[in-house]
């Protein structure tokens, strides 16, 4: 039984890889690495709080906890991955504040169903709807914004699903990390078309 273990792993993995399908809304356009190339050596110090608002009654501080450092994990990757800024722990060392809300929902139902379709080795199909919602307040060069993004994808787990093809854009694995990479990627392209992430000296951090 002991050898059989990884071989049932590894399908394991790829029955969830392949009998699954994504429908992204497409609400906000899809960010290109060329959009946010930024030039100069100085960078952005950025400082972000985090809260989250999730519309459930169960276990909801345990939720939004898990909920709040996953999307800052997020943000805190897209950030280190364009090279923009500096993630910086004191809001005194930083040149821009951003004040993070991130929403959600549990519905306990579609949990249900997909708990349900996979006792039935996705005989059963089951729906459940990825949402990725912020509001982003910032705050430095002496301006001030509010953002509000949003957008979601649908992920369809069916077994006759595994004879089609899965988008190499859009991989069933990968379906969340993909939508929150986007939403947080627009931000950011946003605050550079803002003035905020422009390449020049602060002369020092901004007003509270």
């Amino acid at each position: 039984m002991p050898k059989l273990k990884p071989f049932l792993f590894i399908l394991s993995l790829s029955l969830i890889q392949f009998h699954c399908a994504t429908s992204p809304a497409g609400r906000l356009p899809k960010v290109k690495a060329s959009d946010l190339e930024f030039q100069g050596d100085i960078k952005t110090k950025i400082f972000s709080s985090w809260t989250a608002e999730i519309d459930t009654s169960f276990n909801k501080e345990n939720i939004e906890a898990n909920h709040v450092s996953e999307r800052k994990k997020a943000f805190e990757d897209v950030v280190k991955q364009t090279g923009c800024c500096v993630l910086v722990d004191r809001k005194e060392d930083a040149n821009l504040i951003l004040n993070m809300k991130t929403y959600g929902a549990t519905n306990l139902g579609v949990l249900f169903l997909g708990i349900l379709s996979s006792v039935t080795v996705y005989l059963i199909p089951s729906w459940i709807t990825l949402d990725a919602r912020i509001e982003a307040q910032v705050q430095g060069r002496n301006l001030r914004r509010m953002y509000q993004l949003s957008d979601s994808v649908v992920l369809t787990q069916w077994l006759p699903l595994i004879v089609a093809e899965p988008s190499q854009d859009h991989l069933p694995l990968r379906a969340q990390d993909i939508l929150l990479e986007n939403v947080f990627k627009t931000l950011l392209l946003k605050m550079k078309e803002d003035g905020f992430l422009a390449p020049k000296q602060d002369k020092g951090p901004p007003t509270s």
